[in-house]
């Protein structure tokens, strides 16, 4: 039972850190935006930052580009 046990809190400490790993990566992603890319994307529909983050990976070139040439 003890050892059950100590998989079980294992088990929960590796998640979060993932979650934690996770959240980390989503805010370095979305404060790096330029604000128009961030209102842009967050206009398509995607309301969260991670969604946000999601989105511009996806297509990173793309808004890449965008910001670059300043077409706002």
């Amino acid at each position: 039972m003890k050892t059950l046990r100590n998989i079980g809190i294992a088990t929960l400490f590796i998640v979060a850190l993932g979650l934690a790993g996770h959240a980390d990566r989503t805010n370095e992603i979305v404060n790096s935006l330029n604000p128009h890319v961030y209102e842009l994307i967050k206009g398509l529909g995607h309301d969260t930052d991670s969604e946000i983050a999601k989105e511009y990976m996806a297509h990173k070139e793309y808004y890449d580009i965008l910001s670059d040439k300043n077409l706002w």
